[in-house]
């Protein structure tokens, strides 16, 4: 069997896997309304291995079947009313679905809250072995504050971040936990062959951002970073706005970013990113982080780029960055006014 058959193979269990799949994120495939199935874990492995960045519920690493049962069990402590999916993207690769979901939910305390994120979820024969996911971790710590106190030590004991006792919640930058990184494959040899070019201009501009053509975004693009604590949080709208985007990042990281790994997936209209890099900050500060990007194509320009991260790691990392950046420059961004109280005052009008 040749590379490319195992290859066409596996994708092709993908997309065999798809409408089950779906539904335990949209029941009877509608789309709206629905509500996440319990059978969710029944299609982990064994031997799964979890990571969600930031220091709230779920975060950080867990291993094997028993660990991610008792998480789930925190889960369903933590949220009293299960989420509510609202709109959901897909993305398939040769082992992978990557899921972009926009999600209700209520928390112990009656608050409700809106959130969206991306999760990424490799499979060995019909079993999730791998289980990514990224959303704003600010926001999240901020909405199940006091979550120790309800989870107790004995459920406690199985999470990753129960003991964590920070500030500092990331003491060595440099060393910052990437998600799992066993993969070999992704999804761009899986692309729709409508979207070959969008996908090939992707994958060029992401090797060095910062000098990337600027001719792949339409006029009114609206670029999204979730987060209220660090200085690109917010919507940054227009050609403008992305030059914006990188005049605050030559300020915050003098230095352009060691583009370390990307990985990519398509689907008909929008092109999902991958991205690990190492970066030095205005003070000298030595950090690696990664994440995920999302652009959606009308025609030849990306017209939304949507933008998951762990915002709790860039909120304490650049701590200062006002002063860095410049009232300038910072009056023209959405989180120059620093928060004060609540960051999120309003979790039903969260991005």
């Amino acid at each position: 069997m040749t590379a490319s058959t195992a290859k066409s193979g596996a994708h092709r269990l993908m997309r065999d896997l798809l409408p089950t799949y779906k539904e335990l994120w949209e029941p009877s495939a509608s789309g709206s309304g629905a509500q996440r199935s319990d059978a969710y874990g029944d299609w982990y492995a064994e031997h799964i291995h979890s990571f969600l960045p930031g220091t709230w519920v779920i975060s950080g690493h867990h291993q094997g079947l028993g660990e991610i049962q008792m998480l789930l069990e925190a889960v369903r402590k933590i949220w009293t009313v299960r989420s509510i999916f609202h709109h959901n993207n897909y993305w398939l690769g040769e082992d992978t679905i990557c899921t972009e979901w926009f999600s209700t939910n209520e928390v112990w305390t009656g608050v409700r809250c809106r959130n969206s994120g991306l999760t990424r979820q490799t499979f060995v024969e019909g079993q999730v072995f791998e289980w990514q996911e990224y959303t704003d971790s600010e926001f999240f710590e901020e909405m199940h504050a006091g979550w120790r106190g309800v989870v107790g030590p004995e459920l406690g004991s199985h999470l990753s971040r129960y003991a964590c006792s920070g500030p500092p919640s990331y003491p060595d930058p440099a060393l910052n936990e990437w998600p799992l990184e066993t993969s070999l494959s992704d999804g761009r040899h899986c692309a729709p062959s409508e979207m070959r070019d969008r996908l090939a201009g992707a994958i060029e501009f992401w090797k060095a951002p910062r000098s990337g053509s600027r001719d792949l975004f339409a006029d009114d693009v609206d670029v999204l970073f979730q987060g209220r604590s660090w200085p690109l949080g917010g919507h940054h709208r227009g050609r403008e706005g992305v030059e914006r985007v990188f005049l605050v990042a030559g300020r915050i990281w003098p230095r352009p970013s060691e583009i370390v790994k990307t990985e990519f997936w398509a689907n008909e209209d929008s092109v999902l990113i991958h991205w690990f890099t190492r970066n030095e900050t205005w003070k000298g500060r030595s950090c690696r982080n990664s994440g995920w990007a999302v652009w959606k194509f009308e025609g030849e320009r990306v017209t939304e780029w949507r933008n998951y991260l762990d915002t709790s790691f860039y909120a304490e990392v650049l701590d200062g960055w006002r002063e860095a950046v410049g009232p300038e420059l910072g009056l023209q961004l959405p989180n120059w006014p620093q928060p004060t109280g609540s960051r999120y005052p309003d979790p039903m009008a969260h991005e």
